[in-house]
């Protein structure tokens, strides 16, 4: 064949005489060219063995079929659900016959907790608001406090206003201190912050009773009392006894001292007085009834009075008990 000729078709077929498959070949040339064999007109056809490659497979359409097959099934395992994978907390409440928690219920308890969580962080941010927010007003009113003090004698008033009736004097189970001031008294003036930090921390065991000697109506107590100075502070004890009188401006330490020793015989009920020997105090100064016993009744003349209205029980003002 020359080299103008090629092939234009292959056509598999089997052989009738020996049953063997082989492959017939048309070829044609595709210019008449002299010395060539066959020309456009003339088709040459050889017959040549097919290899296995070559070979038809007669098998394609079970193939196809089994191909189907395959893709149907990978559908199909698609299409079914797959198996939960549980979890050993859930298999060990399996094992132990309780239901598991469905996820509808994991994700309600989920959402249960966040808001636990956020209730529970807004509640410390409101916390720690408030306690910087105290501090701080604290602090603030430490300062305004300590750059604008309280005149001492409006701290003297107010200490008088909120002093304890004179009836409760000697019935409460009280012992009391009466101070006598007054607003041109300058060691009054001066005793008065260490007098408001006392009321403050003794307040609740002990009575005081503040008085402004420059009032009319305070003459019946500095009669009863004996008051020719001032400030003049009279311990008395539970019972109204008069035990002593401090008299100027006293430190704040011998006042806490008399008043410590006066609680002390109200608790142990040591040195009370009793069988007719007078109660002793660490620190005695003035005494107005040179070494007599004095005890004091205050009664009220009219109820609807304060601290003016009161009188002691006697003419003289203190009953003196021999």
């Amino acid at each position: 064949v020359s080299s103008n000729t090629r092939i234009h078709a292959f056509a598999p077929y089997q052989s009738i005489r020996s049953g063997t498959n082989v492959l017939y070949s048309k070829m044609s040339n595709d210019r008449d060219t002299p010395g060539s064999v066959g020309n456009a007109k003339n088709d040459l056809f050889f017959a040549s063995p097919i290899s296995k490659e070559m070979e038809p497979n007669n098998n394609n359409d079970n193939n196809n079929g089994a191909m189907d097959d395959m893709v149907e099934d990978d559908s199909m395992n698609d299409l079914a659900p797959t198996k939960k994978t549980l979890t050993k907390q859930e298999e060990l409440l399996l094992s132990l016959g309780l239901a598991p928690e469905s996820d509808e219920e994991k994700e309600e308890r989920r959402r249960k907790r966040e808001a636990e969580m956020a209730a529970l962080q807004a509640q410390k941010r409101n916390n720690t608001f408030i306690a910087i927010a105290s501090t701080l007003a604290a602090i603030t009113s430490y300062f305004w406090q300590y750059t604008h003090p309280i005149p001492a004698v409006q701290l003297l008033a107010q200490l008088q206003e909120q002093s304890t009736p004179l009836a409760q004097v000697g019935h409460n189970g009280k012992p009391t201190i009466i101070d006598f001031w007054a607003p041109w008294c300058e060691n009054c003036k001066a005793e008065a912050p260490t007098m408001k930090q006392i009321n403050n921390v003794y307040s609740n065991r002990v009575n005081f009773v503040f008085v402004n000697a420059d009032q009319p109506e305070a003459l019946p107590l500095i009669e009863a009392f004996r008051v020719d100075a001032i400030p003049h502070m009279a311990m008395v004890s539970r019972d109204g006894d008069v035990l002593t009188a401090l008299i100027g401006e006293v430190p704040g330490g011998v006042i806490r001292s008399d008043i410590d020793a006066m609680l002390d015989l109200n608790d142990n009920g040591v040195n009370d007085g009793k069988g007719g020997e007078r109660p002793v105090l660490p620190y005695q100064m003035y005494d107005a009834f040179r070494g007599r016993r004095v005890r004091v009744d205050f009664v009220p003349i009219d109820n609807n009075d304060s601290t003016s209205s009161m009188s002691s029980s006697s003419a003289a003002g203190a009953g003196e008990i021999p």
